[in-house]
């Protein structure tokens, strides 16, 4: 199989990037189709479909062991890989169900999605339709993940010179992108085991910048913002 697109957005790494696709909403992306599969017959009827279903590759994950950590149960207690949604797989593919915000035409085809959870140049080798009568079972579970306390961080707020600094070099992308900043941090990335430690500061890629931010109490700062070195 070869990959039929690569997804282009402003997470560059693993740390930040949305856990599950849809937990955050703004975060947004483009899926650029490679060639032939960039004209616009594959795309015949699309244009009437809210979300696809999105097969990818974490091409940076390998197979480790038959049993995982899930960050969110602590990083201690393990479950079996086939019970989790770790990356690190026998066979690394990605499942994600994205929202379409438009499809571009005019050269070579793209789509512009929402709601995504992987990172920047993720080998894309399928998209299908979501069908809402097939693809919502009744009475679902899941198992120990129900069991989970849903953890988010209270409020954030922004040192005066990184609201500055991202706004000089954002100009008319600011808004979107220190909301989508924003609501990264607010979901709270970090493994749960360190989340009881009373003050910690983190560091995550985004776009060209590392964004550091500081948590206490259940409340972020971000702290600084840097242009990333070459």
């Amino acid at each position: 199989m070869n990959p039929i697109a690569y997804l282009r957005c402003h997470y560059k790494e693993k740390f930040g990037t949305p856990r599950q696709s849809g937990s955050i909403p703004e975060a947004y992306g483009t899926i650029e189709f490679v060639s032939p599969f960039d004209r616009p017959e594959f795309f015949d009827g699309l244009e009437d479909i809210t979300h696809i279903w999105v097969i990818g590759l974490f091409d940076k994950a390998e197979f480790q062991s038959p049993k995982v950590r899930p960050p969110r149960l602590g990083g201690n207690k393990k479950v079996g890989v086939f019970a989790s949604r770790s990356p690190f797989r026998p066979n690394p593919l990605s499942l994600s169900l994205f929202k379409i915000e438009k499809i571009n035409i005019e050269n070579n085809v793209t789509i512009d999605v929402s709601g995504i959870d992987l990172m920047d140049g993720t080998p894309i080798y399928d998209i299908k339709p979501f069908h809402p009568e097939a693809d919502i079972p009744d009475s679902p579970r899941a198992g120990w993940i129900d069991t989970l306390e849903k953890r988010k961080l209270d409020s954030l707020g922004w040192d005066e010179e990184a609201v500055l600094f991202l706004k000089n070099n954002t100009g008319e992308k600011y808004s979107k992108m220190s909301l989508m900043i924003e609501k990264t941090i607010l979901q709270d990335p970090r493994p749960a085991y360190k989340s009881e430690e009373k003050k910690n500061k983190f560091h995550f890629k985004f776009s060209e910048f590392d964004i550091e931010f500081q948590v206490s109490e259940n409340k972020a700062l971000i702290t600084s913002i840097k242009k990333l070195s070459l």
